[in-house]
């Protein structure tokens, strides 16, 4: 049952990626976040959770100009980011690329955004 939240992730076998942060409090704890993939089952290595160490990134990032509040090069470098995994797991999971999972897989989006912020990798 989805009020259940230490069961309700049970039954989830399919791919997920999880894209949150520090600035992803929307009215709660950020780090409040996190609950959803801790209760993910072990799926061989397919949820992915990429954490940004990053205030200055929120909820409505892609809503808004994310610009206003870190600055344009930061930016960049955010969206850049951000948008890598989202198409290298779509690519990976629905056209069987395996090169983007290469991608997703080995945590590069994690070594290539300092100095500007930091991304935690998990994977189950």
């Amino acid at each position: 049952s989805y009020r259940r939240p230490e069961t309700s992730w049970d039954n989830v076998t399919r791919p997920v990626l999880m894209l949150s942060g520090e600035g992803d409090a929307h009215q709660q704890f950020p780090h409040g976040r996190k609950v959803a993939f801790d209760h993910l089952p072990e799926a061989n290595g397919s949820h992915y959770r990429f954490w940004f160490n990053d205030v200055a990134f929120g909820h409505g990032q892609y809503a808004e100009d994310p610009c206003d509040a870190a600055g344009r090069r930061k930016c960049d470098v955010f969206l850049q980011t951000w948008g890598s995994l989202i198409l290298s797991y779509l690519d990976g999971y629905l056209l069987k690329n395996q090169r983007a999972l290469d991608y997703l897989n080995n945590g590069y989006a994690t070594r290539v955004t300092p100095p500007f912020f930091t991304i935690d990798m998990l994977r189950k």
